[in-house]
């Protein structure tokens, strides 16, 4: 989100029952060095009885540029009374100098299920010379251009690219199976 003021998401058609939930999950990005702490205030709404719950996370300038990873009670969100008709989850700037966020696994968990894991080191760089290497994906070397990582094959598994201490890495949900089409056909003889 660039320009940022405030901004939203939208889920009205249908609702989400959220009373079974205790947590929301929300990684953030900060891109730009604050001058100061920024006020990222987060808003759950219900749709129905519930009210609007309000929380407000104080990001030090010195969590820029990093991935800020917040679980954030029910029971913070001020003002939110009930949760069976969420619809919608809104951002703002409350301190005025957040110009620009990254929003990534944005979910509501119950604490009695662990949100998922995510390895805490990137893989490995690789070692051996670009020069003897067909890479099909990886940042160490130059990928077979016009490779499709997620052809539409029919799978139900979900493809997303996640940054690791800044190398991108395919994560597969939901796996029944999945393939990768090459770009071009390649001899690797």
């Amino acid at each position: 989100y660039t320009d940022f003021n405030f901004v939203g998401i939208q889920f009205s058609a249908p609702t989400v029952n959220a009373t079974a939930m205790t947590h929301l999950h929300i990684d953030i990005y900060l891109p730009n060095t604050l001058p100061a702490t920024g006020r990222f205030r987060i808003e759950v709404v219900d749709s129905g009885t519930g009210g609007t719950g309000l929380f407000t996370a104080n990001i030090p300038a010195s969590q820029t540029q990093q991935w800020i990873s917040l679980d954030i009670p029910f029971s913070n969100f001020a003002g939110l009374s009930n949760r069976d008709n969420l619809w919608q989850v809104i951002f703002v700037d409350e301190s005025g100098n957040i110009p620009s966020f990254y929003a990534d696994n944005i979910y509501f968990y119950s604490a009695g299920t662990p949100p998922p894991s995510t390895p805490a080191t990137a893989a490995p760089t690789p070692t051996h010379p670009a020069a003897g290497v067909i890479s099909v994906f990886s940042n160490a070397y130059t990928n077979i251009p016009g490779t499709d990582l997620n052809p539409n094959w029919g799978q139900a598994t979900v493809v997303t690219q996640v940054p690791i201490q800044g190398n991108n890495t395919l994560k597969y949900a939901g796996l029944n199976y999945q393939g990768i089409q090459l770009g071009s056909p390649q001899n690797v003889s």
